[in-house]
Parts: structure tokens; C-alpha cells; sequence
């Protein structure tokens, strides 16, 4: 819901109790000056009785309405103090009760005391209050009315400005130099917040500049110096003054050379990945991809026995960075071979946009918590920099790719529903 909105809905909200409060004291006034009215005109009528009085000398009673509540009649004492009072009768004619005001008490006339009552229908409460209830309604729905029009004009009218400096914060790319200078606005708030942002996107311009120069120097030179040192080691092992501890050290030492080239690699390709630097997107077969990295690890290719079945019924046509797609199956076929055991078995399916890649392996699940994260490793494998299946992650969040693992059957799956990265739907495949 939009603020304008909520807002809006609150002030309606907060207006309701006053405007049920404002009808209830309405209808209380009214009923009283109502019933005032009435009292005053009772009390003008009974002043006019002491005319009738001389017409109950040969009568006992004088009614003064044909429904017989309005009479005078004779009083056999003086202790009947004049009262209001309300009564309800029904009208057989209307089929429905009617409310009356009264007044009763004596009157005193040449030294004898004569009884009478005088009354008047009065309003019916409930049409009172059903009157009342109609004009609330009405008024709410008027105010209810009124409200989402004035949502609206100042969606359109106050609000332009800021979703004006949304639309540029949503299509901001840092790497297209986009000029970051908002417009001037009069609202006190907007034009902080337009500041504000202006400040934030030149830190951020600049911070990425130093962070993307950072990543493409680091790239050269660190790699030059591994580079020299792993060609020194080369020299040492081929020299023929070397004795078999002192082998045993140089081979270690190229182990560790190696295993910082690839971490190297790996590092700056996060960085690469986090700085959104792979934007070019072509359209390919994730079938032919998967067919070529199948031939470059294939079982037999990495020293280790192992059986390895594709299934692809379904033809993949995404459009993507295909480096990123080849680093991101590359990784999960590097982390079946390397987490698998001599003569174990790899499966891979690619069915309904879901490509699957199963492993035996360890007889427990991995931890799920810990999976994706950086240098974390299933195993003490010395050659795992422990950053594959974070790159793996990297790349999915880069195209908002799910992923997912789950340990079944003494098997580990790694799926990736590549669906809405599909340049053709499923249907339309021949």
C-alpha cells in the first residue's frame, strides 16, 4: 500500500470514532429540544384548560382528543403535582407503536380542584436515530470519496517529484555514468532527500571507481609475482643438484603457489561478479555448454574413476552472460568430482528449465547454514579454495537464479531453476 494511501486511511480510521461520536451528541440534542418543544406546547394547552372547566358542570370527564390521552375530569383531591411523562400506544391504523409526550397533574378553578392530561405524539426515536444514521453513512461515504480523490491529486501532483527521484535511483547504473543530479523541488523534504541521495551516489560513484580499479590493477599485479615465483620453482625442480627432502619442500611450495593463483582468480572474480562487470548477454544452449564441459570433465580426465550420465529431454535456451553460465556449471561439476569418491557416480538433468547435477559422496548431508559460504569447505581437500559454490552463489543472486541443495538417497543435489532466464517457453520448443 502506498504512504498517501495508508495515511489516508488512517486519518478515515481516527475520523470514524468522531464522526459516530458527533452523530450520538446529535441525536441527543435534538431529542431534547424536541422534547422541550413539546413540554412548552403541553404547558401553553393546559393554560387554556380553566376555559373548558365550566363545561364539566353536568359532566364527569371532557376528553379533548378522539384517542381520549387529552381530558379533563373531576378531582377527588389536591396531592397530584403536575408531571412529564413519555408513554407508547399502539395505532391500530398505522399497525405501529407510537410514542407520546404528556402532562398531568390539578388545576385549581373557583376553590375545586379539577385532574387533567394533555398529550402530543412526539417524534419516533427510531426514525430519529435512522436519520441520524442515514446522514452518517452518507457522510462517510462522501468523506471516503473525497479521500482517495485527494490521494490521488497528490499522488500525481505532491508525490511526482519523488517518484521522478525514484525512477532515476531504479535505472541508476554506475558503470553508464549516469548524471545523478536530481531536480529542484519546493518541498523542504523532498529537496533534503534529493541532497541527500546526490551525496550518496557521488561517494558511491567514487568508492566503485577505487574498488573496480582496485580489482583490475590487483589482477596484474598480483599474478606477476606468482607468475616469477612459480617459474623459479619450475628451475628448482629441474635442477639436478636437488636431494628428495629438498624436492619434497620445492613441490610444496608449488602446491601453495598454485592453490594462491586459483585463489587469486577466485577472489577477483567475486569482485568481478559483486560489481555487476559480466553484462554482456548472448542467447545459447545450456545443452551444447553442458555437453562441453562434460567432454573437459569427463571421468578419467582428473585422475579418478567414476561413471557420469547427462539427461537433457528439454532443450535450455537462456539468455546470459555465457562466461558467468560456464564459471557457474564448471563450479558444481568441480565440486561433484572433488567431494566424490573413487568409482562413484554423477548425474546431470536438465528437465522443465531446472538443471540438476547429483554426486555420491560422504554418507551425511552438508551442512546447509555454512554451503555457500566463503572458504568454506566439506572437506580438507588441499586443492578447494573453498570459494567454488560461493561463486556459484554469487552468480545465482547476480540473475535472481534459485538454488537450491538437498542430500537424498545417499546423494547430494545441487539444482538451479533457470526459468526465467529462458529466451523461449517451454511450450513454444519444437
Amino acid at each position: 500500500m502506498k504512504l498517501i494511501r495508508k495515511s489516508l486511511l488512517w486519518f478515515l480510521l481516527a475520523s470514524l470514532p468522531i464522526l459516530f461520536i458527533s452523530g450520538w451528541l446529535s441525536y441527543r440534542i435534538i431529542r431534547s429540544e424536541l422534547q422541550d418543544g413539546i413540554d412548552e406546547t403541553l404547558h401553553k394547552e393546559k393554560q387554556n384548560l380553566n376555559k373548558l372547566i365550566p363545561l364539566l358542570l353536568n359532566k364527569n370527564i371532557i376528553y379533548l382528543s378522539q384517542d381520549s390521552l387529552s381530558f379533563i375530569s373531576a378531582a377527588f383531591g389536591n396531592n397530584i403535582q403536575e408531571i412529564f411523562a413519555d408513554t407508547t400506544i399502539f395505532d391500530m391504523s398505522e399497525q405501529e407503536s407510537v410514542h407520546f409526550r404528556y402532562l398531568k397533574g390539578n388545576t385549581q378553578f373557583h376553590g375545586k380542584y379539577y385532574f387533567f392530561q394533555i398529550a402530543k405524539p412526539t417524534l419516533e426515536e427510531d426514525e430519529l436515530l435512522e436519520g441520524l444514521l442515514t446522514s452518517l453513512l452518507v457522510l462517510i461515504s462522501l468523506l471516503i470519496v473525497v479521500f482517495f480523490i485527494v490521494s490521488t491529486l497528490l499522488s500525481w501532483i505532491i508525490w511526482k517529484p519523488f517518484y521522478t527521484t525514484l525512477h532515476k535511483i531504479e535505472t541508476a547504473n554506475l558503470d553508464s555514468k549516469i548524471d545523478m543530479h536530481f531536480d529542484n523541488v519546493n518541498l523542504y523534504e523532498f529537496k533534503k532527500l534529493n541532497y541527500t541521495l546526490e551525496k550518496l551516489f557521488r561517494r558511491l560513484e567514487t568508492d566503485y571507481r577505487l574498488q573496480k580499479e582496485f580489482t583490475e590493477n590487483a589482477s596484474h599485479e598480483i599474478q606477476t609475482p606468482l607468475a616469477i615465483i612459480r617459474n623459479h620453482i619450475e628451475m628448482l625442480i629441474q635442477s639436478p643438484n636437488i636431494n628428495s627432502e629438498e624436492m619434497a619442500h620445492i613441490e610444496a611450495m608449488d602446491e601453495a603457489a598454485q592453490r594462491l593463483v586459483r585463489l587469486n582468480k577466485s577472489l577477483l572474480l567475486l569482485a568481478k561478479i559483486e560489481n555487476h562487470q559480466f553484462e554482456n548477454t548472448i542467447v545459447f544452449s545450456l545443452n551444447v555448454l553442458t555437453e562441453k564441459l562434460v567432454e573437459i570433465y569427463k571421468p578419467g580426465s582428473t585422475g579418478q574413476e567414476m561413471g557420469l550420465q547427462l539427461s537433457a529431454p528439454q532443450v535450455l535456451i537462456l539468455q546470459m552472460n555465457a562466461t558467468l553460465c560456464e564459471i557457474l556449471i564448471g563450479n558444481l561439476f568441480q565440486n561433484a568430482i572433488r567431494h566424490n569418491f573413487n568409482k562413484g557416480e554423477i548425474y546431470i538433468s536438465i528437465e522443465k528449465g531446472i538443471f540438476t547435477i547429483s554426486n555420491t559422496g560422504i554418507s551425511d548431508p552438508l551442512p546447509t547454514q555454512e554451503l555457500f559460504r566463503r572458504f568454506s569447505k566439506g572437506t580438507d581437500s588441499r586443492s578447494s579454495t573453498g570459494l567454488g559454490l560461493a561463486i556459484v552463489k554469487s552468480i545465482c543472486d547476480l540473475y535472481n537464479l534459485p538454488v537450491h541443495y538437498k542430500f537424498k538417497e545417499g546423494q547430494h543435489h545441487f539444482s538451479i531453476d533457470f526459468n526465467s532466464l529462458s529466451a523461449i517457453p517451454p511450450d513454444k520448443l519444437p
